[in-house]
């Protein structure tokens, strides 16, 4: 039944994200940046090995990830179809995994070794809901989430690793350091896995039951869990400076004095409270859930997501004895997206799909060993019964995957991306700010000019920054289309929130002189430069205007000059 099982989810996971392989890059959204405008990571020789090993491209030190992405640049070049492949393929082998995962952990509590046909049922059930839900399409469709995928395999890999280690099978001491191996490889995928030693003592309270109860909590036992606990912690604390080192050279980062420690929590509670929701209910998913622009503490969002997960950790310590799989359920969920939750805002979501990825196993398992449980009964009760449980369970996964086939298709190109992301939220100021800038690049101006149109009407106007960089694009778009009115008042907009735009200024100053105010475009001209002195376009524009004007300008004769290194 094991191999039966194993084969079983392998099986329908391919199958059901076989049609990624129809999707190309998303290039407005990082896959530009990663893979179409980043010749580094292409091939696997010495100079690129060297790059992947030191570079912290886009704020992520991943160099095994990049190592996976090299390796399909010299099998597929440039074909999307490939990468999706091997994303898939490393998805599928993270779906046996934690099936193999599971058999264990759901064999360890409800022992029962005499039905291993439950456990296996279980495991497999277990195993198909975390492959194929919704949530996972960001992840495994997504070519820039690949170290999604890669860090799955080798954290199921150090699970497994670590539990032969544990239940005493020979050449456990080996083992444990296979486990300790492969965990290293899992932080060189993907920094975030960094809450996995704090995983390991959960398990060892429940189901392991090697913390806790008879054992206690600080006997000679007791601390020799802990103890081996040492050589996780280390690599997880030093994978943790990497990355915080890495994200603030990236500088994205939300500063503390537009988002304080109040309003931080808020956000964490809320992405707890919400992944549970997609969870449960996996409809409406976007590639980017805009962050707020002001986080209002009393928003019925956040004032449900504080009762829903007080609830939860209400229930969870109250039922500690009786229901311990509830409390290790939950603690793994928290501590796993801990990273990933507004304590360390990043970026502009409040949260992502991608974030699901290992931080949602629990519940899958917690499903499973449920599922195990009531199949056993309902075997005792007549065929009937058990037969109409596993009826029930093949049409939840088969809707988890017809959700996630029509999810698949929303990745199928940037356009149709930012398309789905609009059509989910109607307000979400800067996916419409994308779908403009994926018109432009499929060469539908006029639609991107709506689309820039409706990204200013839905930021906020405290984001000054952002509505700048809206209405150059606007203004950028309404010169080419030869509407000198609308520009100039679209540049004059950009320059009013950001006085030092010296793009705007250079365009507003050729604006200008075509409609002959020669004298109004001069001045525009020395402004971009004043803010950029080398800026050779300003430069060569504001000597035209003097040159019309009649005048010798002798600052603009070192204009647009290099500076001297």
């Amino acid at each position: 039944m094991g191999r039966w099982g194993a084969s079983v989810v392998a099986f329908l996971t391919i199958v059901t994200f076989l049609p990624a392989l129809q999707n190309g890059f998303a290039g407005n959204f990082d896959d530009a940046k990663n893979f179409l405008a980043n010749p580094h990571y292409r091939g696997l020789g010495l100079t690129q090995i060297e790059w992947m090993f030191t570079t912290t491209h886009m704020g992520q030190y991943v160099p095994l990830t990049w190592i996976t992405l090299g390796l399909d640049y010299l099998l597929w070049g440039m074909n999307a179809a490939g990468y999706h492949l091997t994303s898939l393929l490393l998805h599928a082998v993270t779906a046996v995994l934690f099936y193999l995962v599971s058999l264990r952990l759901i064999g360890l509590a409800i022992r029962r070794p005499e039905e291993a046909w439950v456990t296996a049922a279980g495991a497999t059930v277990a195993a198909l809901l975390f492959a194929v839900h919704p949530l996972r399409v960001e992840s495994v469709a997504w070519v820039t989430e690949r170290r999604d995928v890669v860090s799955g395999v080798f954290s199921m890999l150090t699970l497994l690793a670590w539990l032969r280690a544990v239940e005493r099978e020979p050449r456990a001491r080996r083992w444990y350091w296979v486990s300790v191996a492969l965990f290293a490889c899992a932080l060189l995928s993907k920094a975030l896995i960094v809450p996995l030693p704090v995983v390991l003592l959960v398990l060892d309270v429940y189901p392991l039951r090697r913390l806790g109860g008879a054992q206690g909590w600080w006997s000679p036992g007791a601390r020799r869990v802990y103890a081996e606990k040492a050589p996780f912690a280390v690599l997880a604390a030093v994978a943790a400076v990497i990355a915080f080192v890495a994200i603030v050279r990236l500088g994205n980062m939300a500063p503390l004095e537009r988002l304080g420690l109040p309003e931080r929590l808020a956000v964490s509670v809320f992405g707890l409270a919400f992944y549970l929701w997609k969870t449960l209910l996996p409809v409406g998913l976007s590639p980017l859930y805009g962050f707020p622009a002001r986080v209002d503490l009393a928003a019925p969002r956040y004032l449900l997501s504080f009762a829903v997960v007080g609830l939860v950790s209400l229930l969870a310590v109250v039922a500690r004895h009786r229901a311990p799989w509830l409390a290790a359920a939950w603690i793994v969920y928290v501590v796993t997206l801990l990273p990933v939750v507004g304590i360390l805002q990043n970026g502009p979501q409040i949260a992502a799909d991608r974030y699901t990825y290992l931080a949602c196993l629990p519940w899958a398992l917690l499903i499973g060993g449920a599922v195990a449980v009531a199949l056993r009964r309902a075997a005792r009760k007549g065929r009937e019964a058990a037969l109409a449980l596993a009826v029930a369970t093949v049409l939840l996964v088969v809707g988890l995957e017809g959700l996630t086939v029509n999810q698949i298709a929303a990745w199928r190109d940037s356009l149709t991306l930012w398309r789905h992301a609009v059509r989910v939220d109607p307000s979400n100021a800067l996916a419409h700010n994308n779908l403009g800038a994926a018109l432009l690049e499929a060469g539908r101006p006029d639609e991107a000019i709506d689309a820039f149109k409706n990204a200013v009407d839905w930021l906020p106007l405290s984001l000054r920054e952002s509505r700048a960089n809206v209405f150059f694009k606007l203004g950028t778009l309404l010169q080419q289309q030869g509407d000198l009115d609308g520009a100039e008042l679209r540049y004059r907009e950009t320059l009013a929130l950001d006085p030092n735009h010296a793009l705007a200024w250079n365009n507003l100053g050729v604006v200008l002189a075509l409609r002959g105010k020669f004298d109004e475009a001069l001045q525009a001209f020395r402004n971009s430069l004043a803010a950029i002195p080398d800026y050779a376009e300003a430069c060569d524009n504001a000597r035209r205007a003097a040159k019309i004007l009649g005048r010798g300008l002798q600052e603009l004769d070192r204009c647009g000059a290099k500076p001297r290194t």
